[in-house]
C-alpha cells in the first residue's frame, strides 16, 4: 500500500514537471472551463493535461473537441491542432468508450496529421471497428499515416492484417516503412526469425537513417536476443543521433530481459 502511494505521488510529480509551460499569463493551471469555452490554446493545453493525468471527467470535452471545425484558413489550422490534441488525449485517457468516436472521426477526417493521431490513440485500445480503421490506414498514400497504421496493427495484435502488411510496397530508400513493417510482422508473430534477421542486418547498413529507423522500431519489439547486436553497432556508430536511438533500444530490451528473468 505504501509503495502504491509513493508511485502515485511520483507520477503526480512527473506530470507536473512534464508541463513546465502549463501556467498561462494568468499564472494558473488548466481548468475544465478551458475545455468548455477556452481559447484554442487553452483547450489544447487542458486536454493534454487531463489526458496525461487520466482524469475521466474530461472525456466528453475531448470527444466534443474531436470534431472542432472552423472556417478561416488560420482557424482551420487551429481546428486541426485541437482535433489532433483531442485524439491523442483520448488515447492517453485510456477509456475504451472513446473507440467509436475515434473510429467515426477517422472515417470523415481529411487531415493526415489528425488521422495519424487517431491511429496512435486507437493503438491503446482493443475493440470493434479498430481493425477496419487500421486497414484503411495501411492503404493511405501518406507515409506518416501508413507507418502509424503499421504500429497500431502491431499494438492491437490482429493477425488478420498480416496479408495486407506483407503486400505493402516499400519505395527504394524508405527505411522507415521497411522497418515499421518488420516491427509489425515480428509483433504479430509472422516469421519472427526472418524479420528479426532483417533488423540484425539493418544495424550494419551504410545509411545512418536506415540504422536509426532499424533501432527505433527494434526498441519496441521484445527481441532481447538482439541486444548484443545493438551493443556491437553502438561501438562503431559515428552519428550521435543514431547512437542515442540504439542506446534507447538497448535499454528497452534490457528491461524486458530483466523482467523475464525475474518472472522465471
Amino acid at each position: 500500500m505504501r509503495t502504491s502511494v509513493k508511485l502515485l505521488a511520483l507520477n503526480a510529480l512527473l506530470l507536473l514537471l512534464s508541463f513546465p509551460a502549463l501556467e498561462g499569463e494568468a499564472g494558473r493551471w488548466p481548468t475544465f472551463d478551458d475545455l468548455e469555452s477556452g481559447s484554442y490554446e487553452e483547450k489544447i493545453t487542458a486536454m493534454y493535461f487531463y489526458g496525461y493525468s487520466r482524469n475521466k471527467r474530461a472525456f466528453w470535452y475531448m470527444v466534443k473537441n474531436l470534431d472542432a471545425e472552423t472556417g478561416s484558413e488560420r482557424g482551420r489550422e487551429l481546428g486541426e491542432r485541437v482535433r489532433t490534441s483531442a485524439a491523442e488525449s483520448l488515447g492517453r485517457l485510456g477509456d475504451e468508450r472513446a473507440v467509436p468516436f475515434l473510429v467515426e472521426r477517422y472515417r470523415v477526417e481529411k487531415s493526415d496529421p489528425v488521422r495519424k493521431s487517431i491511429l496512435s490513440a486507437l493503438g491503446r485500445f482493443k475493440g470493434a471497428g479498430i481493425s477496419q480503421t487500421v486497414s484503411d490506414g495501411l492503404l493511405s498514400g501518406n507515409t506518416d499515416v501508413q507507418n502509424e497504421a503499421l504500429v497500431t496493427a502491431a499494438m492491437i495484435g490482429d493477425r488478420g492484417l498480416v496479408p495486407q502488411i506483407r503486400a505493402i510496397t516499400v519505395k527504394e530508400g524508405d527505411s522507415r516503412t521497411k522497418y515499421s513493417i518488420c516491427f509489425a510482422l515480428v509483433k504479430l508473430g509472422d516469421d519472427p526469425e526472418k524479420n528479426s534477421g532483417l533488423f540484425r542486418s539493418g544495424l550494419k547498413e551504410k545509411d545512418p537513417s536506415t540504422r536509426f529507423w532499424c533501432a527505433y522500431y527494434l526498441s519496441m519489439t521484445d527481441r532481447t536476443e538482439l541486444i548484443s547486436d545493438i551493443i556491437a553497432a553502438v561501438e562503431i556508430e559515428n552519428q550521435e543521433w543514431v547512437k542515442k536511438q540504439m542506446e534507447t533500444a538497448i535499454y528497452a530490451l534490457s528491461e524486458i530481459k530483466k523482467k523475464r528473468e525475474k518472472d522465471l
